[in-house]
């Protein structure tokens, strides 16, 4: 019971922490959406500010890299033009490329430069951090731009350098002269892949940097899901064959947040931004939470839902544990009951023992004594425990040596045998009549385990207290019934007297009170028919007439009978009765029928009464079912037995004299059967009817 107890608190407990934890869920839900709406405005407004910062800052790094070019450029062409004059004096050509390379070192990172002879033969050319530093003649770098009549050397022109892997963006042009003529032209720019470099450095994932010559021409875009393009190319510096910019390209809603033209370069560029890349990364910045929270509330969904199981799980183990309570409980009173009915039952057979003059004895198998019983009455028969273990032959010899040989042959026989009579004469010359009687115990096989012998003084004297007792036990169980039957019409007869009296003087509630008068008449008739019947000796049943009764027909006959008066308002009477026809009176078993179904149909009352027939070889059982209100487990054995007082009936008070059942039980041993009462309270009772089938 503690255990129950101590369930049932922690059930209690879990159902209070589930209550209050989907409160909580509920408040955190509602806190995380406001904060989700706030993060979002926040990492908007965040981003479109930061786009436009880098968009700026990218703006002005090539605005800078570009100026510190031009600032260099003259410098630089200086000392190119030096190193260059040198060479060209040497003839040393093949140095030129060294040469550059080392001039170039400290020039910026953006510049690279490129030597042309006076055909605009490429004789030399060079780019810092490249590491290429080259010569090379019969390359005509311009016709090969821009075809055999494009014009020669233009500042502005780009140059296109397959060992460079990039084009050359000339910012600023000298001629090299020697000896007042003119020698070489020499060249300082700006690479399209340093360009391409830093505004990939510089970009964000919401915006994108263009740069295109001042004729239009697309040079470079950068942008993070397009790495450094456009990729160097003949065909993409070709006027007719290149790209234009003809505005922001990111998407339609795309804006431009900076442009560079610097009117001394021959290159534009334009800054563009995205607001839809810039929700798209708010959303993601923002769904990582949301997906977090999602993973959050589904683990507390899966505690709560193992909460809730482990609760179901604690209510299940609960009332487990509270039936198993009731059915220990249950066994345990019926184990007691059957305990008394045990010790009432060898109470009897000893006091028959006693009064009977009748020895008990049985025999193994062997012939040797095992059980050995006697009463006071016995005289010469009584038994003794020295006589444990002793052989058949030795008690016949000792009691009627007379009859040995007639005993001796029936027991070879193996046959019961109950008419053996003997007189014995004792020592003092008194003459006891002795009846012997035998019967053999059978085992599996048929086989002879034993035999069961009694002794039976039968003397007049014996006979005599014998019936004596029987007539005093029969003188107190009807002194026990006179108290019933007096206890039992006190209150009907009273009832009588106060409704008779409540007529006399209300005229106005007459109906109702001799209705009540009316019931209450019948309740007592019903009493006295039923004590009139229990008070019938059990001789006064006689000798049941067992005849085939085929009992489908036979119930439902009982059943229309009994459910008639209360057919309007009563329970509903069903049959589950199978072909089935049992050995046995017609009419003991109809009484016996009849006061089960009136049980039942009493206390259903608007609920359902079912009667059904099962075989159990080799017996019939008949059920009779109620859904009424069920009987305690205390009150089970006491209604089999009759009520003692009102003071055991259950709660609600018995409509009856509270000794139907008691009959019931009297009725079916009298047809070789046994009665049985299962019931549960609030769950119905179940009568069941065990009789043998032939």
């Amino acid at each position: 019971m503690s255990a129950a107890l101590s369930l049932r608190a922690s059930g209690a407990g879990i159902m209070r922490r589930v209550t209050s934890t989907a409160g909580l869920i509920a408040l955190i839900i509602l806190v995380m959406t406001l904060t989700v709406i706030w993060r979002v405005s926040s990492i908007l407004t965040t981003m479109q500010s930061d786009a436009m910062a880098t968009a700026e800052r990218s703006i002005n790094a090539v605005e800078a890299a570009l100026a510190v070019v031009l600032e260099s450029a003259e410098v630089t062409l200086d000392r190119i033009a030096e190193v260059t004059a040198k060479d060209i004096m040497t003839g040393q050509l093949d140095g030129t490329a060294a040469s550059l390379d080392a001039v170039l070192a400290d020039a910026p990172a953006l510049a690279g430069a490129i030597i042309l002879s006076r055909d605009d033969r490429v004789i030399a050319a060079a780019a810092p951090g490249t590491g290429v530093g080259f010569s090379y003649t019969g390359y005509r770098f311009v016709d090969d731009l821009k075809g055999a009549d494009a014009p020669r050397y233009a500042l502005g022109d780009p140059y296109h350098s397959a060992v460079f892997g990039t084009v050359l963006i000339p910012v600023s042009r000298r001629v090299v002269t020697l000896d007042g003529q003119a020698v070489a032209t020499l060249a300082v720019g700006v690479r399209q892949s340093a360009i391409v470099d830093r505004l990939d450095r510089l970009s964000l994932p919401s915006a994108r940097t263009t740069v295109w010559l001042r004729d239009g021409t697309l040079l470079a875009q950068s942008d993070r899901t397009v790495e450094g393009w456009p990729a160097p190319s003949r065909q993409m510096l070709d006027p007719a064959a290149s790209p234009r910019w003809t505005g922001p390209a990111l998407s339609r809603g795309a804006r431009v947040i900076g442009v560079l033209a610097d009117r001394r370069l021959p290159l534009s560029a334009v800054v563009e931004m995205d607001p839809g890349s810039l929700q798209t990364r708010a959303m993601i910045n923002v769904a990582v939470p949301i997906i977090a929270a999602i993973l959050v509330l589904g683990l507390v969904a899966v505690i709560l839902r193992q909460g809730a199981t482990r609760q179901r799980e604690a209510s299940r183990a609960m009332n487990q544990l509270r039936a198993a309570h009731a059915e220990a409980d249950a066994a345990l009173r019926r184990l007691s009951a059957s305990h008394r009915a045990l010790e009432e039952e060898r109470a009897r057979r000893d006091a028959f023992i006693h009064l009977a003059g009748i020895r008990l004895m049985e025999f193994n198998a062997s012939g040797r004594l095992v059980i050995d019983v006697s009463g006071a009455t016995a005289g010469p028969l009584r038994a003794s425990p020295a006589d444990l273990g002793r052989p058949l032959q030795y008690f016949i010899d000792s009691v009627a040596p007379a009859y040995r040989h007639e005993v001796e042959a029936r027991l070879r026989r193996g046959e019961q045998f109950r008419d053996l009579t003997c007189e014995v004469t004792q020592p003092d010359r008194c003459t006891t009549i002795l009846t012997i009687q035998g019967t053999p115990i059978i085992g599996d096989g048929g086989m002879i385990l034993g035999w069961r012998l009694v002794l039976a003084n039968s003397t007049a004297a014996v006979r005599q207290q014998v019936a004596i007792a029987e007539l005093r036990a029969a003188l107190d169980s009807k002194n026990q019934t006179i108290r019933l039957v007096a206890h039992e019409l006190r209150q009907p007869a009273q009832a009588l007297t106060l409704f008779s009296a409540l007529a006399r003087d209300d005229h106005s509630a007459k109906t109702e009170l001799l209705t009540l008068i009316h019931d209450s008449a019948l309740s007592l008739a019903s009493m006295i028919n039923e004590f009139a019947e229990l008070s019938r000796p059990d001789n006064e049943f006689g000798r049941p007439r067992r005849v085939p009764v085929s009992l489908r027909p036979f119930l439902k006959r009982l059943c229309a009978v009994a459910g008639g008066p209360a057919a309007s308002a009563g329970p509903l009477i069903l049959q589950r009765v199978p072909e089935v026809t049992v050995y046995t009176d017609p009419s003991v078993l109809e009484r016996l029928i009849v006061i089960l179904l009136a049980n039942a149909v009493r206390f259903a009352a608007s609920g359902k009464v079912l009667v059904g027939v099962r075989r159990r070889a080799p017996d019939i059982r008949i059920d009779v079912i109620d859904t009424g209100p069920g009987i305690l487990p205390d009150h089970q054995i006491m209604i089999v037995a009759g009520w003692e007082s009102h003071d055991h009936l259950p709660p609600g008070g018995w409509d009856g004299s509270g000794i139907g059942l008691a009959m019931a039980q009297r009725l079916a041993r009298s047809l070789g059967g046994t009665l049985s009462l299962a019931s549960r309270p609030n769950h119905g009772t179940r009568v069941s009817v065990t009789l043998p089938a032939s």
